[in-house]
C-alpha cells in the first residue's frame, strides 16, 4: 500500500507503507506531516500511523538472554494472570446497544475501489473537456489552443478531493488574413467539487502581435466575467 505525505498543505511524496518508519528515523518525514491513503476519509497526522517512537534512533540489540530465566519469567507471569482473572474478572452479562447513527455520520471509510472510481471519473471528465478545445481557428471565435497540459493533484479537503492546473497557449486569429493577432500563455486552476469541475483561478500573459504590447491578466471565481476558456471547457462557475 502506498501512502501520500503532505507538509504545510502540499503533497510532498508517495511512499510504500513499509518505508515510512525508516524515512522518519532518517529525518525525511516530520512529526507534523499528514498522511492519506486510499480508503481514508481525511488526512491525519503521521504519528497516528507510525507512533511517536518512529522518530527515535533504534536501540542496540539486547544481550543474549538466558533461556532458563525466560522460562521462569513466563511461568510466573502466567500464574499471576490466572490469579488476577480468578479474583477480579467477572463475566459481563449486560447487553450492548449501539447508538443510532446521525444523518451526517459516515458508516464506513471510502473504499479503495470507490476512491479509484472517483479519481478516474474526475480525470476522464477533465480529459473530455480539454479534447473539445479547438485545435484550429474557426468562426465565430477564431481562436485555437495548443500545448495544453494538465496536472491533477489530490488535496487535503473532503469536499474538494482533487484539483487541477491547466497550462497552455491560446491564439486569436484574424479571419481575413489568417494571421495571429493575439497570443496568450495561460494557467487555469479548477477544483473537482460535488462531481463537477469548478473554475477557481486564471492567470495569463497576452501579447498583442499588432501593437507589440504585453498584458498580464489575473482573474478568479469572484470576477464578474470569467475568461473565454472557462466557457470553452464548460467549467462550472458561481454564476451557473
Amino acid at each position: 500500500m502506498n501512502v501520500f505525505i503532505a507538509r504545510d498543505g502540499t503533497v510532498i511524496g508517495e511512499y510504500p507503507r513499509a518505508e515510512l518508519s525508516e524515512r522518519a528515523r532518517a529525518g525525511e518525514l516530520e512529526m507534523e506531516d499528514h498522511y492519506w491513503h486510499e480508503g481514508m476519509d481525511d488526512w491525519l497526522l503521521l504519528p497516528e500511523l507510525l507512533g511517536p517512537d518512529a522518530w527515535k534512533a533504534p536501540l542496540p540489540p539486547p544481550p543474549p538472554a538466558n533461556p532458563m530465566l525466560i522460562l521462569g519469567g513466563i511461568g510466573a507471569a502466567l500464574l499471576a494472570i490466572g490469579l488476577i482473572a480468578f479474583l477480579f474478572i467477572k463475566p459481563d452479562r449486560s447487553v450492548e446497544r449501539s447508538a443510532p447513527m446521525s444523518a451526517g455520520a459516515v458508516s464506513s471509510p471510502l473504499g479503495a475501489t470507490a476512491a479509484h472510481e472517483l479519481r478516474d471519473k474526475a480525470a476522464a471528465d477533465l480529459r473530455q473537456k480539454i479534447e473539445r478545445l479547438p485545435a484550429r481557428a474557426t468562426p465565430p471565435l477564431n481562436t485555437f489552443y495548443y500545448d495544453v497540459r494538465v496536472n491533477m493533484n489530490k488535496t487535503l479537503s473532503l469536499e474538494i478531493p482533487w484539483s487541477a492546473t491547466i497550462r497552455g497557449g491560446e491564439n486569436l486569429v484574424d479571419p481575413k488574413t489568417d494571421e495571429t493577432v493575439r497570443r496568450t500563455a495561460f494557467t487555469l486552476e479548477a477544483d473537482y467539487k460535488n462531481g463537477v469541475w469548478v473554475y477557481k483561478r486564471y492567470r495569463a500573459t497576452a501579447s498583442n502581435m499588432t501593437e507589440a504590447t504585453t498584458t498580464d491578466i489575473e482573474d478568479d471565481e469572484n470576477s464578474p466575467t470569467p475568461p473565454s476558456i472557462v466557457g470553452m471547457l464548460g467549467l462550472k462557475t458561481g454564476r451557473n
